[in-house]
């Protein structure tokens, strides 16, 4: 899928003539409005509706999941991404709006799946065929996605990070035992399990026969997960209460294991709460129509986005004396190793671009398809003008918000050196860098990070009602709407990890028929693209009939 995306990023850069040039065009585009089009929304409610879904947890935990396996060079490979990424947003939103169809009431319904369906038909056998077998598997595979990365995860993003953020005081001592040579259990000093921290050194314990946790902070199912020198691979292991000590928990692992990290699996009062205040915000909006959705992100996302913006811009005010030495450790190890914080060495040019690539992908959805179906609901002249406002979505997630990310957790692992780069998960990279500034450093970390899910909870539950009013019609929105609160109400009590997976899957299925669907119809994209963007005439009037379906 990495191939395969920025591939098709790099080509229709090319054949779009690095349309990525009129950026600053697009952009004034964006904030200008268009009442006399055909449309539903304005282009800033539709370019905000989409910024809610691609501006998302992947802008915070993405970045530094990207740097923790890739090194500081991922950051640089992740913003190139977006920078090639743009002529994708582009491309897919013009054929979107081209292709787009109305109901009887004048509602716009658009996206690849009408794409596919109306500007697609190869000749076999000397008679044109349709593809709407494929639009319908593009449908399928959206609403599949909208469940998982739309909804599932974002919900149970936001229940988690409020979590930590209020429960602090879950503090467990720590303890060993070799049944051979000790009868009674002591909790001999080798430190405490804060905020779910690793305790690395477990190597020297190899002779023990259990490890043991003095539970006094109520955990409701405490489990340890360990790797081991062979595999980096997390590996559970649940936890057994002594009957004769209550709150002291028992559990084995293996000899070779190296590292060992506690987390809690029971439900906290913190996640459920907030799980059900996110249902409820979320219901009362989903219901109120494609109108509502806009109105609450062109609200909502400027606002997080500016927020978010200008607090990692005071963070970098405060790390300034070690900005340029974070912006030359970027550039430097994305073609060569170099050291980070407190030990990282750079990963080398082959796995920063790996995962710099991947999160930058992940990060502004270009060549998704999910963009465009709302891209298609917007007033607008031509194809190429709603397509330019479009293709600033990209711009703003990866170029703007991601960057900011990556340089805020490079210049704090390099101004702090005690920070873990070498042994902590991504996200918790993320955590700590932030934590390191006094007062507003994980404000901005929990806020943006709630803000930035249920935007994208929003997006996507837009997304995914489009695509089942594709496959059945209007009578199947009220149905889907239902499935979204109940799955918003779940999310946070259940395992994500299984969620996340499937999650991927879809995300690179819907992708494919939207990819084939770009590359297909680029004789399209390039004579709309001269005729209106290069020929000036992005003010004209697109005077083609739009259908009328029956939905």
């Amino acid at each position: 899928m990495i191939v395969i995306l920025l591939g098709t990023h790099i080509y229709m850069t090319v054949r779009t003539r690095f349309m990525q040039r009129k950026t600053f065009k697009a952009i004034r585009l964006s904030v200008t409005k268009d009442p006399d089009s055909d449309g539903d929304i304005s282009p800033f409610q539709s370019l905000t509706t989409a910024l809610a879904s691609t501006i998302g947890t992947g802008n915070i935990v993405g970045v530094g999941t990207a740097v923790a396996l890739g090194g500081a060079g991922a950051v640089f490979w992740c913003w190139l991404t977006g920078v090639f990424g743009i002529a994708t947003k582009y491309a897919e939103s013009l054929i979107a709006v081209k292709y787009r169809v109305k109901t009887k009431d004048g509602k716009m319904l658009g996206g690849a799946m009408y794409a596919i369906e109306r500007g697609i038909h190869p000749k076999i056998g000397g008679k044109k065929r349709s593809m709407k077998w494929l639009a319908v598997l593009f449908a399928v595979f959206a609403v599949l996605a909208s469940f998982g990365i739309g909804v599932g995860v974002q919900t149970n993003a936001i229940s988690n990070i409020l979590d930590s953020a209020f429960n602090k005081s879950l503090v467990c001592d720590l303890g060993f035992i070799n049944s051979s040579k000790d009868t009674d259990i002591t909790f001999d000093g080798y430190g405490k399990i804060y905020d779910e921290n690793m305790w690395t050194d477990f190597s020297a314990q190899s002779d023990d026969d259990y490890i043991y946790i003095n539970n006094s902070n109520n955990w409701k199912s405490p489990c340890v997960y360990y790797t081991t020198n062979e595999s980096d691979e997390w590996v559970g292991v649940g936890m057994t209460e002594l009957d004769d000590q209550p709150n002291v928990f028992r559990a084995s692992v293996p000899d070779n294991a190296d590292k060992i990290m506690f987390t809690d699996k029971g439900i906290s009062l913190v996640s459920l709460i907030a799980g059900l205040v996110t249902t409820f915000c979320i219901a009362l909006v989903i219901f109120g129509g494609i109108k509502t959705i806009s109105r609450v992100c062109e609200m909502l996302v400027p606002f997080m986005a500016i927020m978010y913006v200008v607090g990692c811009i005071i963070i970098l005010i405060i790390n300034g004396d070690v900005l340029w030495q974070t912006i030359t450790t970027i550039v430097t190890s994305a073609f060569s190793p170099r050291a980070l914080g407190g030990g990282m060495t750079g990963a080398g040019i082959m796995l920063a671009a790996r995962y710099g690539v991947a999160r930058g992908l992940f990060s502004n959805e270009s060549g998704m398809g999910s963009a465009p179906i709302v891209a298609s609901a917007a007033q607008t002249r031509n194809p190429v003008r709603q397509a330019l406002v479009s293709a600033t979505g990209t711009f703003w997630d990866t170029v703007v918000v991601c960057l900011m990310t990556g340089l805020v957790v490079v210049s704090s692992c390099i101004k702090n050196p005690d920070i873990d780069t070498v042994n902590i998960e991504g996200g918790r990279l993320t955590s700590a860098a932030f934590a390191q500034i006094p007062i507003i450093g994980t404000p901005v970390l929990v806020v943006g990070i709630v803000l930035f899910a249920y935007s994208t909870i929003l997006g996507w539950s837009y997304y995914g009602e489009r695509c089942i009013e594709y496959l059945f019609g209007k009578k199947g929105t009220v149905p889907y709407k239902i499935l979204i609160v109940v799955i918003l109400a779940i999310a946070p009590v259940v395992s994500i990890d299984l969620v996340w997976t499937m999650s991927n899957i879809f995300n690179a299925l819907m992708a494919l028929p939207n990819i084939f669907a770009i590359i297909a119809l680029t004789p399209v994209i390039v004579k709309e693209t001269d005729y209106y963007l290069y020929g000036n005439r992005l003010d004209e009037r697109d005077t083609t009939p739009i259908p009328t379906v029956n939905k």
